[in-house]
């Protein structure tokens, strides 16, 4: 392949780092520094990037820094390269954020000059912020405006301190400009899975891992009813747990399907099991609402707050009344944590969780999604709570990251608090599903607990 675009390329006579802090970091890595670079010959660099196939190389050189290691030059030269060389080059400008004003009005000129993006870079700034400060809407609004892509560098290297570099902040951004395209330099390295769940959500934000993907670092339908239930037989999945959310405007959701669900239990009474859901923006009826599922002997209820028309994340003691009422009716509360719900991602954290299985501890609360990509926050909540239980379900059976974690807390310290769930039908056929679990060579009595114990125990079956 001839044709390779290299959206990270610092040609020589431009570069981020000081000589000896690349030298630095090319030893940590193993790595030998590339003849062109030490000996800073362009001729050199150009029969480097031939054999590797790399046919255009995008240039972003960042802002101005005080932070210790990054020097960033070079955009004289970047400019007369390629002025030379211009099939081979795309430049992106930067911005200094420090000055909005200035910064949006150098944005304003570069997306009416046709540059196709600008780097921002508020963490090494002089006045230090996050990506999703407010302060900096307006340079996002200008690329947004002008159709420019937005790079920002985010990880542990850049800083001053490493949660400067979170994904999160990105998610923020990402929502509140949904036409603003976003790409993450660094690949939020070491935040892997969080920055792999920022990309799962959002359709508007892009990755270059660079180094931390190249080099060992770690980290590195509908259905025809019947079908559906030969489906079911085939796998071996004898009850099927139907909880249908309450209501929201949260984009791709749309839950529905009450009526049909309650037609399809009556049909079949011995296949399923359904929980309610409330819409916990208004606290007093949806309290209401638990304590009449409660009355009628429903097992569990979904509380998704963080997708209702009031957006509050899982913990917010104004839905403390709620927790009361099913933790007073012995009823489960399940809940779905994942990057997938929000608006914002850090809405998925299972911290939150763990606030409020402190506070309500004969209240039992499962975790749908298994809280990803926070695997091993979710895991640890499970570890100290033990009345959290989760069902990590397509995070734990395909092969995201993180997922190997969640067998090994299955085998070890949880398991009896993880759940197997389809989450049909958002899934393979169920009977892959029940042959990715046997790939896991679990202890029978674990397997058993995963596929039925576990949940059988939980809803008295």
């Amino acid at each position: 392949m001839n044709d390779v675009i290299d959206f990270r390329f610092r040609p020589v006579g431009a570069r981020s780092w000081n000589r000896e802090t690349t030298f630095h970091y090319l030893d940590r890595m193993g790595l030998q520094p590339t003849p062109s670079f030490e000996a800073q010959s362009l001729d050199l660099m150009f029969q480097e990037m031939d054999e590797a196939g790399i046919a255009v190389g995008v240039i972003g050189v960042p802002g101005p820094t005080d932070i210790r290691g990054l020097d960033p030059m070079g955009g004289e030269a970047v400019s007369d390269l390629i002025d030379e060389y211009p099939g081979r080059f795309v430049a992106f400008g930067s911005v200094e954020p420090s000055d909005v004003e200035a910064a949006a009005s150098s944005i304003r000129e570069m997306g009416q000059a046709g540059v196709k993006g600008v780097t921002i870079d508020p963490s090494t700034a002089q006045i230090h912020r996050q990506f999703h400060d407010r302060a900096l809407y307006p340079l996002y609004e200008e690329a947004a405006e002008h159709a420019m892509l937005v790079t920002t560098t985010q990880s542990c290297l850049l800083g001053p301190y490493m949660e400067d570099c979170r994904p999160e902040y990105v998610d923020r951004v990402a929502t509140d400009f949904p036409n603003l395209q976003i790409v993450i330099q660094h690949g939020g390295w070491p935040y892997v899975h969080e920055a792999i769940g920022v990309l799962y959500k959002q359709p508007n934000v892009f990755m270059v891992p660079g180094q931390y993907v190249h080099y060992g670092f770690p980290g590195s339908a509908e259905y025809v009813e019947d079908l559906m239930f030969e489906e079911m037989d085939e796998a071996g999945i004898a009850v099927g747990v139907i909880g249908v959310p309450g209501p929201t405007d949260i984009r791709g959701l749309d839950p529905m399907g009450g009526e049909a669900v309650s037609d399809l239990i009556d049909e079949y009474p011995g296949r399923f099991v359904a929980f309610g859901s409330v819409e916990p923006s208004d606290v007093e009826a949806a309290a209401s609402s638990i304590r009449e599922m409660g009355q009628a002997g429903v097992k569990g209820v979904t509380i998704d707050p963080s997708t209702a028309q009031i957006h509050r994340q899982f913990h917010d003691r104004a839905l403390y009344p709620l927790y009361e009422e099913a933790a007073e009716h012995a009823m489960l509360v399940t809940t779905t944590q994942s990057c997938l719900l929000g608006p914002y991602m850090e809405d998925c954290r299972p911290e939150y969780v763990d606030r409020v299985a402190t506070d309500f501890p004969n209240l039992q609360i499962v975790i749908q999604h298994g809280g990803w990509p926070y695997v091993h926050e979710a895991i640890g909540v499970l570890y100290k709570q033990p009345n959290v239980f989760m069902v990590p379900g397509q995070y734990v059976h395909y092969g995201f990251p993180g997922s190997a974690e969640y067998v090994e807390a299955l085998r070890r310290q949880c398991s009896e608090q993880i759940i197997f769930g389809s989450v049909y039908p958002n899934c393979g056929s169920l009977a892959e599903l029940r042959t990715i679990i046997s790939s896991w060579e679990l202890p029978e009595e674990i397997e058993r607990r995963y596929l039925r114990e576990n949940a059988a125990s939980l809803l008295d079956l």
